[in-house]
């Protein structure tokens, strides 16, 4: 028979089992069973059962799943060479150690193209001349703008042509104002006349260094242009037959200028541009009336023309003799108002024309 202290130290030990004591049915508490995680679900490639079709997959599956190597453990996996489809390990590409900017490119058939020519063997740059100022002229006129009142300061033999003047503000810059209004500026954007031309004439310097020849007149024409307060004094006015050049090639137009005087009427063609069709060339014409003062002349279509100057003979470019040709009828028909020789039978091109510039001078605006 075991003792009260006996019976009580078995029933502290949950570990041990109680023994089979007679007369006494003791239980020792039972152990509570251990129980195991729930193993995650597998692959459905592992769970289901792989057939030949879906074999491949399965494989490449496992393959994408595999732990790292022990050699990436070691050594990192971005220094590990990559591999192809067959496990062989592909050469480093020339790109990750010259870069890409130093590789020559490939043609379609992968082949290295040669490396090009250097500027230099390529022969001078040819410097593109930037194209001429796409204009908004407007040719026809309100009759109801145009006045006769200057007409005595044209040719007589010209009135007929002469539909009237269309006057602007004689505040010093009525030149500019005039080719404004001409471009479809508005005679009040004069400044930007000024600004339009003045480039021109730095764009071209060497033209109108051969043209001018003398250096205190191409300063004279930059002093006159630069200039864009209200009133300029009268060295800053616009004068001809200077600033005719500059318009005719800033703007791509064909100019005239008339005047009391038969020998200061002429025409300015541009210089350095390809001609333009005759539906898209545009005729302008400024008169200089009281001496002092330009004002828009606007003419009937096909008007005896006169002749055209002598700076564009000498000084215009090859490509630039197409704009005399279509005029040569023009220019027939105005040698008798304009005092001009030219043969009867022959056409205008390339003959010098009887004007000398001695006009330069002549007072302006």
């Amino acid at each position: 028979m075991l003792s009260s202290f006996e019976i009580a130290l078995l029933g502290q030990d949950c570990h041990s089992q109680a023994p089979n004591v007679k007369g006494l049915d003791i239980k020792a508490p039972s152990k509570r069973p251990y129980r195991r995680q729930p193993k995650q679900a597998k692959d459905n490639v592992q769970s289901k059962k792989l057939t030949p079709t879906t074999a491949s997959t399965g494989e490449s599956t496992m393959k994408a799943k595999k732990g790292p190597s022990k050699m990436e453990e070691h050594i990192g996996p971005s220094l590990i060479p990559p591999t192809n489809i067959e496990g062989l390990r592909t050469p480093p590409r020339m790109e990750e150690h010259i870069g890409p900017s130093l590789i020559p490119p490939t043609n379609n058939e992968g082949l290295r193209t040669p490396p090009r020519m250097s500027k230099m063997a390529e022969g001078p740059r040819v410097l593109k001349k930037r194209p001429k100022l796409k204009l908004n002229i407007c040719e026809d006129v309100d009759p109801a703008l145009l006045t006769q009142q200057y007409n005595k300061w044209f040719p007589e033999d010209m009135l007929p042509f002469i539909l009237g003047a269309k006057d602007v503000r004689d505040d010093g810059n009525c030149g500019f104002r005039a080719i404004a209004d001409f471009m479809g500026y508005g005679e009040n954007n004069w400044r930007r006349v000024r600004k339009e031309l003045l480039q021109e004439f730095h764009r071209n310097n060497l033209t109108y260094h051969l043209l001018f020849r003398h250096a205190e007149r191409l300063e004279e024409v930059e002093r006159r242009l630069d200039y864009f307060d209200d009133f300029p004094p009268r060295d800053y006015w616009f004068l001809i037959p200077d600033m005719g050049y500059i318009v005719a090639n800033c703007y791509n137009v064909v100019l005239m200028h008339f005047r009391k005087h038969l020998m200061t009427c002429f025409i300015f063609l541009p210089m350095d541009s390809t001609p333009l069709s005759m539906v898209d060339r545009r005729e302008i014409s400024l008169g200089f009336v009281n001496t002092n003062h330009f004002v828009e002349v606007h003419l009937t279509p096909f008007h005896p023309m006169p002749p055209i100057v002598n700076g564009w003979f000498k000084h215009s470019l090859l490509l630039a003799n197409g704009w005399l040709p279509p005029y040569s009828d023009r220019l027939h028909a105005g040698k008798d108002i304009f005092d001009t020789d030219y043969p009867d039978d022959e056409k205008i091109v390339g003959v010098h024309c009887p004007i000398d510039e001695t006009f330069v001078t002549l007072d302006s605006d």
